[in-house]
């Protein structure tokens, strides 16, 4: 525990949690805590569709296999990284400091909606910013 914020950080699309690994490290040498984390979907847990995997690929296979993360939504993205900020406050001084590149600019305007009383800020790194 730590009289500093927590920092959570959020990958952006085609990215996961390794995407940060060298930040996390020297957030840590400032005495800073830190989480990062696949979104679902993501990194990780991504899936390809089988036919991507074959080679070589057959296009038109491959332009009809439905994807087998397209059924994972914002709202499972948005739970993640609200789950991580709970984990990230209980490390720090209680605030968090949200972090969002590209794609993950969606993500943590989602969660500042859903938990701001537990923010100090956010930081859109070259982020997708929408209204809400």
């Amino acid at each position: 525990m730590t009289n500093k914020p927590a920092f959570v950080l959020v990958h952006g699309g085609l990215h996961g949690a390794w995407t940060w690994t060298d930040l996390i490290a020297l957030l840590a040498e400032g005495g800073f805590p830190s989480l990062a984390f696949d979104l679902p979907g993501a990194g990780s847990l991504t899936q390809f569709p089988s036919s991507f995997l074959k080679r070589p690929i057959d296009i038109d296979a491959f332009a009809k296999e439905v994807s087998p993360i397209s059924g994972v939504t914002q709202d499972e993205r948005t739970d993640a990284a609200v789950e991580a900020v709970n984990q990230a406050a209980n490390l720090g001084n209680g605030k968090v400091i949200l972090v969002g590149h590209s794609w993950g600019g969606l993500t943590i305007s989602h969660v500042a909606e859903v938990v701001p009383e537990k923010l100090q800020s956010l930081v859109y790194l070259t982020a997708l910013l929408i209204p809400n």
